[in-house]
């Protein structure tokens, strides 16, 4: 709110981080302090399986990544989660009739 973005923009970072922070749940996290680098793989990764456009995937990414970095200046979760850079893959594009 205080950079002064669309609501909308605001609503979709909250769904990017609730979808991500629900996918932790499900995988058996309990406590924020439990996530792992592998826990941010794992949902890209089943976003990609949910065919989602890559467009949209960074995006959620994005987002998650910022709610991290917040996380990680809040000295809640190590600093060594984002350590490396997290690169999406374009699926392969099957040649046209």
């Amino acid at each position: 709110m205080r950079l002064n973005h669309k609501p909308r923009t605001l609503a979709s970072s909250f769904t990017s981080v609730s979808l991500f922070l629900d996918f932790c749940g499900r995988s058996g996290k309990r406590q924020i302090t439990e996530i792992e680098r592998v826990d941010l793989e794992g949902f890209i990764e089943h976003e990609q399986d949910r065919e989602l456009r890559i467009s949209t995937v960074r995006t959620r990414l994005a987002c998650i990544i910022a709610f991290l970095h917040f996380l990680m200046e809040q000295e809640v979760i190590p600093t060594s989660i984002l350590k490396r850079g997290i690169k999406l893959k374009l699926p392969d594009v099957c040649p046209g009739p």
